[in-house]
């Protein structure tokens, strides 16, 4: 759980910095839920209002989409890897509808007025094992949860956006957010030296000798990718230590980034073993020694 929320920490922050938050309207409903009811057939049936009209999602009426629903769920699915730890996905609410994006800060991102676009919907857990935790100020709040946006025509300009709410386990009242939609990519690394060295705590002997703890340290090299950002790298798991690189990617990259990087780096080893990742798209979370993949 303490993963969990931590990823939760550090993906606010990110929006924060790539978004924005936008300014809130007092009318804005305080408790409000995945719209599960307006959606039907993967078609938005029911007009769709969040944060007080910061989004909003009509009926498509008769209009067809150019990018089929199979390419969409895909493209879901790269955004949903960026925020599972703590959500749920279930594609029968990914839905065509006329989407209209009403924020303040979105310097950069794409627009959207009565667009047809494909959307989708990441739902907290309901019921975690949560630690006690300080109640927001306003108890009648409900968890946030993620939307994401991507045209209907091109399958470009993906958005995922936060609506206003509280953590799964409480906690301060936050966003709405609006981000470029992003997926997290496990990446190659190479082992490019190795060198024993000493530790602490010693170990203590018979007679009163001690002996360093001796670990093995890694220098590590990897590429991030151009227009993206490191997100986390780390090891863990029983046996060989799994080693990982995770990175942020825009699935719709904008027009000026940050170009391809080399990255070195050093970690230690305790049994002097370092194993790779699996690559490719992942939630970035390591259980029981394997790396969690789609």
């Amino acid at each position: 759980m303490a993963r969990r929320a931590r990823c939760l920490v550090l993906f606010t922050l990110l929006l924060t910095a790539c978004g924005g938050q936008m300014a809130v309207s007092k009318a804005t409903p305080p408790n409000q839920s995945v719209p599960v009811a307006a959606v039907a057939n993967h078609r938005v049936v029911k007009d769709i209002v969040l944060d007080g009209g910061a989004l909003t999602a009509r009926p498509p009426g008769s209009a067809v989409a150019r990018y089929s629903l199979g390419r969409a769920k895909k493209v879901v699915l790269a955004a949903y890897s960026d925020v599972a730890n703590g959500t749920t996905y279930d594609p029968i609410l990914v839905a065509l509808g006329r989407v209209t994006l009403s924020l303040k800060h979105a310097v950069g991102l794409p627009s959207y007025q009565d667009r047809l676009a494909w959307i989708a919907f990441f739902q907290q857990f309901t019921a975690p094992p949560c630690p006690s935790e300080v109640a927001p100020a306003d108890g009648s709040y409900s968890p946030f949860f993620y939307v994401v946006i991507l045209d209907a025509q091109t399958g470009k300009d993906a958005l995922t956006y936060q609506t206003r709410g509280i953590g799964d386990c409480g906690g301060p009242v936050r966003g709405p957010y609006l981000r470029r939609a992003q997926e997290l990519l496990s990446v190659p690394w190479t082992a490019v030296g190795e060198q024993p060295v000493s530790s602490s705590p010693p170990v203590y002997l018979p007679g009163g000798n001690t002996t360093p703890t001796i670990t093995t340290e890694w220098t590590i090299r990897y590429t991030v990718p151009a227009c993206a950002r490191l997100h986390v790298a780390s090891g863990g798991g029983p046996g060989p230590e799994t080693f990982l690189v995770d990175v942020e990617v825009p699935l719709d990259p904008p027009p000026h980034c940050s170009p391809a990087r080399s990255v070195t780096t050093t970690w230690p080893s305790g049994n002097g073993e370092l194993a790779h990742s699996p690559t490719g798209l992942t939630s970035g979370v390591v259980e029981n020694g394997a790396l969690v993949t789609f």
